[in-house]
């Protein structure tokens, strides 16, 4: 019978954590749909892919248009209209539009990174939630006790037995716990007001009390692989590298020179003239040193690349020995609190005589502040097992 009430109790527990994970797992749903900050964020990029592209195309054509009038009369008006078209030298445009392409690929990994952020905002405001109903809950029933107790109290002062002391403790005490209870109403409310802005102002239901279940994290070199492998951040950086060199490219592309072609009309007194118009720029002054920029520019993203890899990997670090730390922590607090039952054992302890009352309210308060911790610290750890997934989200 032990065994199967295990396995009973197992199933139960597995299908709350799945529940709550598929609670958490709507909630980023509708803010990935509703978030604002996205939404714009997503519009802006696809602006600039539309303007990349058009960069890359050639220069509009030009028309001129000449009228002289000749003197003495008899030499008669002079017309001239030209049409020109200027065309760079092919390897130009098609350095450009590796260009646009490298910069419409930079746009996709600003998208993600952006989407991450938001959505791990927002589970952690989910986790707060659950932290904080879970708190809730335990400061609701603490009140319960207390206010159970300060009746029986109270009854018995009125019947002459106990003392006025005693009596004013017990206030005391439920006024340190309705604080806290009030507090965390309050923060409830908070939390909530903020999910609902980040879901672009549409309120979202989320009541759960049980945190969704976590495996446990590989170990660190194959983590930190897999989140440096997915992370939109660093391929952001590697992709402006691409870009500085695309535009080293470019800019010794835009040292060919540049043709004109077009077509030209000249009308004179009984004679008119047609002809092609050609021409061609060779560019001496205006590109100096632009290469020698642009070269400064790779040097400069190769070192943003680095920094980026090296401040990452030391935050993923320090991350990762916080969750280490924090889940001895909560398995060391999980096996306490299994096998306590500390507010059964103390209320029967004072309904026999076994404790006065201020033994009863100092246990009971070490209980409180023990408990609390044990909750914040099971906050903490589902929060920065969220930001080593990050990556995932």
């Amino acid at each position: 019978m032990k065994i199967i009430a295990g396995i009973i109790g197992i199933i139960l527990t597995t299908i709350t954590y799945a529940y709550s994970q598929n609670n958490i797992d709507r909630v980023l749903l509708e803010v990935s749909k509703n978030n604002k900050t996205l939404a714009v964020n997503k519009q802006y990029w696809e602006t600039q892919k539309i303007l990349f592209s058009t960069n890359n195309n050639p220069k509009d054509p030009r028309i001129s248009y000449d009228y002289l009038s000749g003197k003495p009369e008899e030499a008669g008006n002079q017309h001239d209209l030209t049409i020109t078209q200027e065309i760079n030298f092919p390897t130009y445009y098609i350095k450009k539009s590796e260009l646009a392409k490298s910069l419409g690929t930079q746009s996709e990994y600003a998208i993600l990174a952006e989407r991450q952020n938001i959505l791990l905002e927002t589970k952690r405001l989910c986790l707060e939630l659950i932290y904080l109903q879970k708190l809730h809950n335990h400061l609701s029933e603490m009140k319960s006790d207390v206010e159970t107790f300060l009746k029986n109290t109270q009854t018995k002062f009125d019947q002459g037995g106990g003392n006025i002391i005693e009596l004013n403790r017990v206030k005391l005490q439920l006024i340190e716990i309705l604080a806290d209870y009030n507090q965390t109403i309050s923060n409830i409310a908070q939390i909530k007001t903020k999910l609902t802005g980040i879901n672009g102002g549409i309120e979202i239901l989320f009541n759960d009390t049980i945190f969704p279940y976590v495996e446990n994290l590989p170990e660190f070199s194959t983590l930190e692989n897999e989140i440096e492998h997915a992370d939109p951040d660093k391929k952001y950086f590697e992709q402006q590298k691409v870009i500085a060199d695309k535009q080293l490219q470019l800019s010794k592309a835009d040292w060919y020179p540049k043709f004109e072609i077009g077509y030209r009309y000249q009308g004179l007194t009984g004679a008119d003239f047609h002809g092609i118009h050609s021409g061609i720029s060779i560019p001496l002054w205006q590109n100096k040193n632009t290469i020698k920029l642009q070269k400064s520019k790779i040097l400069h993203e190769e070192m943003n690349l680095q920094m980026h890899i090296n401040d990452h990997y030391s935050e993923i670090a320090q991350k990762y020995a916080k969750y280490q730390a924090l889940k001895g922590t909560l398995n060391e607090y999980k096996s306490m609190f299994e096998t306590m039952n500390t507010s059964v054992i103390l209320e029967k302890a004072i309904n026999y005589g076994q404790i006065s009352a201020m033994e009863y309210f100092l246990e009971l308060n070490y209980f409180n502040t023990t408990y609390k911790y044990y909750l914040h610290v099971e906050k903490e750890f589902y929060q920065i097992v969220t930001e080593l997934q990050k990556h995932k989200l």
